[in-house]
């Protein structure tokens, strides 16, 4: 468990800058936050854990408004909490007590002292355990490296990159922030980096502001959004979750420089068309199941590709996944 030690060494950090980190996020106050950890606990989802690598984000969702969230790192130093904290799961709802402490970041950390697991989740049907075959190690004899961004926040220095198939966070000084300024969740960046000493674990990298290029962006996510659009890809279905109330299906496309996304399928024009496409999706999928496989967090069928014709729909940084918006069943074609 030397992992341990390397959060205590983190809580140690402290450094001072003329910068300051906002004070709420997404309409959240996190002066607020911090008295519920303190006190009574925060309710939050899972958003991602990979015990291999010590690294678990948890969602906080305002009381009030569901899509008010913000994002937290889950870390801390009780051997025994770490020892719970490496057996959750992603969507499992837990009640978290405990406080923030000060890093360079301007991404909120939490340090748990304690908590409890009030709904444990499982996807139907159930995902085989997903093993991350990155080795992070390589990083320390790297550069630069480029990679899928998987989630950013520009006023709050926030990025995490797609490493192979691993989420590696990448520390963006306060003084550039504004560099991700135009980046997009699903955007492919070059990016000039080394790994930090502290924390060691979990792998962070830095974004190398000394060089000349510190961002590249190779693609952009939202280059094309709202203009015709004509793909083809495996069929992929994520279960519902506390988040989705029904499955979502998708299309997995290989993009420029080889990289993968998922497009989900949606109208957003009619309740009813947009039921007769999930009824049809979900109609082949039930079909061809036995061919389907698990992956990170969804399923995916390599043995049934489908051509999808719409509107490319991106309308927002931090948008899970690209859309393809669908006239009805008939923007769609079973690939043989």
């Amino acid at each position: 468990m030397r992992w341990f030690f390397f959060l205590a060494a983190l809580l140690l950090i402290v450094n001072y800058v003329e910068a300051k980190c906002p004070d709420k996020v997404n309409e959240i106050s996190l002066e607020q936050v911090e008295k519920d950890l303190k006190t009574k606990g925060i309710e939050v989802f899972v958003h991602g854990a990979v015990p291999r690598y010590q690294l678990f984000v948890g969602t906080y969702r305002s009381p009030e408004n569901f899509f008010r969230y913000v994002d937290f790192s889950l870390l801390t130093m009780d051997r025994k909490v770490g020892e719970q904290l490496s057996k959750v799961k992603r969507h499992d709802k837990l009640l978290v007590k405990g406080e923030f402490f000060d890093t360079e970041s301007c991404f909120p950390h939490v340090e748990i002292k304690e908590f409890q697991v009030l709904k444990s989740f499982e996807t139907s049907p159930k995902l085989p355990p997903y093993n991350h075959r990155a080795d992070l190690s390589v990083l320390e004899n790297v550069d630069r490296i480029t990679g899928k961004v998987h989630g950013v926040a520009y006023t709050q220095g926030i990025m995490a990159i797609e490493y192979k198939d691993v989420v590696v966070p990448v520390f963006v000084p306060k003084t550039h922030h504004k560099l991700l300024e135009k980046i997009y969740r699903g955007d492919v960046v070059d990016i000039a980096i080394f790994v930090r000493i502290n924390p060691e674990r979990p792998v962070h990298v830095e974004l190398d502001i000394d060089n000349k290029e510190p961002l590249i962006q190779k693609v952009s996510m939202v280059k094309g959004h709202d203009t015709p659009i004509t793909l083809e890809g495996e069929l992929v279905m994520f279960p519902k979750s506390p988040q989705i109330r029904f499955d979502i299906y998708a299309l997995k496309v290989k993009g420029e420089l080889g990289f993968y996304r998922n497009y989900t399928l949606v109208n957003f024009e009619s309740t009813d068309i947009f039921l007769q496409i999930r009824a049809h999706l979900e109609k082949i999928w039930k079909e061809n199941e036995k061919t389907a496989v698990g992956g990170r967090n969804f399923w995916i069928n390599p043995k049934v590709r489908i051509q999808a014709k719409g509107l490319k729909n991106v309308v927002s940084p931090t948008q899970a996944n690209p859309q393809i918006l669908l006239k009805g069943i008939e923007s769609l074609k079973i690939l043989k």
